[in-house]
């Protein structure tokens, strides 16, 4: 994700709640958003990893550090390439559990490979950077994908699908350890978009 997703209702400067569900699950912000479910935390700090995030508010630079989130910048993906970085990022999640969620939003994808995306930043990972982490990061111990990609434009639509598509492919061999069927989240934004084609 471009973005961190660690906003509170304190901390926002946009007052868009779709800034607060990272922090929101490690149980900071008010009750009637931590306590969904009826428990808090969802996730643990010291399981969580952030990869690519580049247009971080400071009130969330902040809680990052007080919650000791290991996030990876741009800047290491750049210097030290996409597999290092994948491979300390499982190698913290994988760690006493029984397997991970991944939340994939497109904006992680320069906008230059993913242009429609409605909170595009730029400076991402391309095209086969972003296919890697896909391949990497999937099974055997993947046990949820969301996938968000609010698309704008059907040209964009295009090329943001073609991305989508191949994670889409991988998230259908997922399988939740209890559940004989593939653990789908997310596909909707898609689907939506696709429907609003000509």
């Amino acid at each position: 994700d471009a973005h961190a997703d660690m906003n509170t209702p304190d901390t926002t400067p946009s007052g868009n709640i779709h800034g607060m569900p990272l922090a929101t699950s490690l149980g900071y912000g008010p009750p009637e958003l931590t306590e969904i479910a009826g428990f808090s935390p969802k996730v643990r700090w010291d399981k969580t990893v952030l990869i690519g995030a580049r247009d971080v508010d400071r009130g969330e630079r902040a809680l990052i550090r007080e919650a000791g989130i290991r996030t990876f910048t741009m800047r290491e993906i750049d210097e030290d390439g996409i597999v290092p970085v994948l491979e300390e990022a499982l190698a913290i999640v994988n760690e006493g559990t029984a397997g991970f969620l991944v939340s994939w939003d497109m904006d992680f994808v320069d906008p230059n490979f993913a242009p429609g995306v409605g909170t595009a930043v730029k400076g991402g990972v391309d095209y086969r950077e972003g296919h890697l982490a896909l391949e990497i990061g999937v099974p055997p111990h993947v046990i949820g994908v969301d996938h968000d990609a609010h698309v704008r434009g059907v040209k964009a639509l295009g090329q943001v699908v073609g991305l989508g598509e191949r994670h889409h492919r991988f998230r259908a061999q997922l399988r939740h350890p209890h559940r004989r069927h593939p653990v789908v989240l997310g596909r909707r934004h898609v689907r939506a978009a696709r429907a609003r084609r000509p």
